[in-house]
C-alpha cells in the first residue's frame, strides 16, 4: 500500500469526502432505493476514506487532527453500501448534516450544480408566474400585452367580486391546501 503525506493525502481525502457526502446525499434524500456505487467501489471509497484518515489524524503536525477523528468516526459504522440502504431517512439525514459540515470544515466547495438545485424552487414559482400571465395575455388577439393583462385582472377581480361567500370560502381553502401541500413537502425534504 502506498502511504500518503501531507498535501496529497489530505487533496485525496477532500476528493473522497466529497464522494462519500454525494452517495449519502442520494441515500438520505431517497432518489434511489439502492446505492449507486457497486460493493467493490464503496468498499475502496470506504477503506480509503478510514486508512487516509487515520493517518491524518495520527499525524502529529497536522492541525485538523479533530477533524479527521471526527471524519473517521463518521465513516467506520457504515461498513457496506447495504447498511445505507437499510439505514432510516432521519437518521440519514443527521449524517447528511454532519458530511456537509465536515465538507465546510475542510473547504471543500459545493459544486454550482448543488446550489442550482437548492435554489431552483425559489425561481421555479416566479418563472411559471410569468409564463402564465404572458401566455394568458398573448391569447388573447389583437390587443396590447399591458390591456391584455389589466382585461384578464379586471376580469379575474369581477369573477371574485360577484362570487358568493361559499366560492369565496371554496377558494380560500383550495389555496391555503395548497400552501399547506407546499410547506409540508418542504419540511419533509429538509
Amino acid at each position: 500500500m502506498i502511504r500518503r503525506s501531507g498535501p496529497d493525502a489530505a487533496a485525496t481525502v477532500k476528493k473522497d469526502w466529497r464522494r462519500w457526502t454525494c452517495l449519502v446525499d442520494v441515500m438520505a434524500r431517497g432518489r434511489s432505493a439502492r446505492a449507486p456505487i457497486s460493493t467493490e467501489e464503496y468498499r475502496e471509497l470506504y477503506r480509503r476514506l478510514t486508512t487516509d484518515c487515520r493517518e491524518l489524524a495520527g499525524s502529529a503536525d497536522n492541525p485538523g487532527r479533530t477533524l479527521h477523528e471526527t471524519m473517521m468516526a463518521t465513516v467506520r459504522p457504515w461498513l457496506s453500501p447495504q447498511a445505507l440502504e437499510r439505514a432510516d431517512r432521519e437518521i440519514l439525514g443527521f449524517l447528511l448534516q454532519r458530511c456537509r459540515w465536515i465538507e465546510r470544515a475542510l473547504g471543500v466547495r459545493t459544486s454550482v450544480l448543488t446550489h442550482l438545485r437548492r435554489a431552483a424552487p425559489l425561481f421555479l414559482l416566479p418563472a411559471a408566474t410569468v409564463t402564465v400571465v404572458v401566455g394568458w395575455t398573448l391569447a388573447v388577439p389583437r390587443i396590447p400585452l399591458l390591456d391584455a393583462v389589466r382585461f384578464r385582472w379586471a376580469l379575474l377581480w369581477l369573477s371574485v367580486k360577484r362570487a358568493s361567500d361559499v366560492e369565496k370560502l371554496y377558494l380560500v381553502g383550495i389555496v391555503l391546501i395548497l400552501i399547506s401541500i407546499y410547506s409540508v413537502s418542504r419540511m419533509a425534504r429538509s
